[in-house]
């Protein structure tokens, strides 16, 4: 829905995935961010028969593809944020290399906390026709609660934070053609937190999904700009998808279809662009990435 929207309303967003074939059959196996970004980080699948952590735990210690990887010398970054995409980071730090130690945090406002943790017990116990009256309530309200001490940044998936890392910082890559990165951005979601240009949105555009394609263009084209002036876009592979289709869809048949956005662009290709109805999934990405590696799984 996301990508046709572009095509219709600002094709210009577009203009830098040189070499990019377009999938309009592509499927993602979940409907929500967990567990789809740890599926497609590491390639394992969860049945819900274990916890969180206990996912977590197992994904990221049997991650198949990502041990292959760094058994073949690819030095391995992973930018994803906690609670969603991993809880310690610890269980990824023999093959990830942007590993810091587990950071520390506090609780910065309890006062506030405690009416949010109410209003979320509130949200639980009414019938669903009163819930409205809670207000909005997730599990980002409780975000600007806490605050990490480490010594290193801790990566936030916010489309402003990395917008403005990326802009202060230089473009480095290192003198290897054997590296892997995992990049996660909060994307296409609604409501708006910013406009296009990261400022703060009007009541009235929470709900452009126009404003939200921009703002996730906007940093994967000063990325993609970056990497042709460095001349290491040719022999770059690029895979840029939705971690997850619309979240209302798993309230459906379990077999529904959670269609969702893929662009890929393999190694030696730089010019043009295509279209594929080719029948794919997430496992697809994976083998992709392994091929493109020279590696099977």
């Amino acid at each position: 829905r996301y990508y046709n929207t572009a095509l219709k309303d600002c094709p210009e967003v577009l203009d830098e995935l040189d070499g990019f074939t377009y999938f309009d059959d592509y499927i993602s196996l979940y409907p929500r961010t967990f567990p789809a970004i740890t599926h497609l980080v590491t390639g394992i699948e969860t049945d819900f028969s274990r916890s969180r952590l206990e996912y977590f735990d197992y994904a990221y210690k049997t991650a198949p593809m990502l041990h292959s990887l760094k058994n073949a010398g690819y030095d391995i970054n992973i930018y994803t944020d906690t609670y969603y995409g991993y809880e310690d980071a610890s269980s990824m730090s023999s093959y990830v290399t942007n590993i810091s130690h587990k950071a520390e945090y506090k609780i910065v406002d309890r006062d506030n906390l405690s009416l949010d943790m109410l209003r979320l017990s509130l949200y639980r116990a009414l019938p669903s026709v009163l819930r409205s009256a809670v207000g909005d309530i997730r599990t980002t309200t409780f975000d600007k609660y806490v605050e990490y001490s480490t010594e290193k940044e801790v990566f936030s998936t916010d489309m402003k934070d990395i917008y403005e890392l990326m802009t202060a910082s230089d473009f480095t890559f290192r003198e290897t053609d054997k590296g892997y990165s995992f990049i996660h951005i909060s994307g296409c979601h609604l409501p708006n937190i910013y406009d296009e240009n990261f400022n703060p949105v009007s009541e009235d555009d929470k709900w452009n999904s126009v404003f939200a394609i921009k703002q996730s263009f906007k940093i994967i084209n000063e990325y993609i700009s970056e990497m042709k002036k460095m001349g290491v876009y040719e022999n770059a592979t690029i895979i840029i998808t939705g971690d997850h289709a619309s979240i209302g869809s798993d309230s459906k048949d379990p077999y529904y279809a959670h269609m969702t956005a893929l662009l890929a662009k393999p190694s030696g290709v730089y010019e043009g662009s295509f279209e594929s109805s080719a029948q794919i999934s997430t496992e697809n990405i994976h083998a992709t990435i392994m091929d493109a590696a020279g590696l099977t799984l």
